[in-house]
């Protein structure tokens, strides 16, 4: 299971034990997480920030992917299933709703 935190912080856990297997942060970034989700094939995740940045991580290796500005706090993120690239979805504070393709 993957969450996120109000210190910027995303965790990754082990259901059965109860125990945080990684901690993922950006440097410098103190933005809470407003809303998570996990890439099909369960190899990323895409973190929704208050300060409007869509950050990914590469799970398996606990490694930051890239980082995409919305312009405003996100408060959902999803990611659609049918698109081979990993296609991002997110609802923001100030009503729109983008869509990304990110490169990594």
């Amino acid at each position: 299971a993957v969450s996120g935190g109000a210190d910027g912080f995303g965790r990754l856990w082990d259901l059965e034990t109860g125990k945080q297997l990684l901690a993922m942060h950006f440097p410098g970034v103190s933005a809470p997480i407003n809303a998570v989700a996990v890439f099909p094939g369960g190899d990323r995740v895409a973190f929704g920030h208050e300060d409007g940045f869509v950050r990914i991580w590469k799970l398996n290796e606990g490694t930051p992917l890239c980082s995409i500005d919305t312009g405003s706090a996100v408060r959902d993120i999803a990611i659609n299933p049918s698109n081979p690239m990993g296609q991002i979805i997110t609802a923001n504070a100030d009503g729109y709703a983008w869509v990304f393709t990110p490169k990594a």
